[in-house]
């Protein structure tokens, strides 16, 4: 079951929970970045994912959701977050790559 759906069924609001998660920096996420977690998968920088699930699941027990269905829960950041580290890569490769092209290779094969 996914976290969206498990807000739904049990009526509970984005806002609820990000007045619950609680940042490095002490202060509780705002809705836009549980908003981003809940429908994208995507997590801030600053936080760890973890301790973000961690405390997205510790939240949902109080909320009163069943220890079984908090089990199943899929996040779904962990794809979305290797597809991001293997995109920067890929275009640290390509930048590479054209770094060390000649002023007349690059005439030649016109990169992009």
């Amino acid at each position: 079951m996914t976290l969206k759906k498990l807000l739904h069924d049990y009526g509970i609001s984005q806002r609820q929970l990000a007045q619950r998660i609680v940042s490095p920096q002490g202060k509780p996420y705002s809705t836009a970045v549980i908003n981003r977690i809940v429908n994208h998968g995507k997590y801030p920088k600053a936080g760890d994912i973890e301790d973000i699930q961690a405390q997205i699941k510790a939240v949902l027990s109080t909320l009163g959701v069943h220890c079984r269905e908090l089990q199943a829960i899929r996040f779904g950041g962990e794809l979305d977050l290797n597809k991001d580290k293997k995109q920067t890569t890929n275009n640290l490769t390509e930048n590479l790559e054209m770094q060390t092209l000649s002023q007349a290779a690059k005439q030649v094969f016109k990169p992009r």
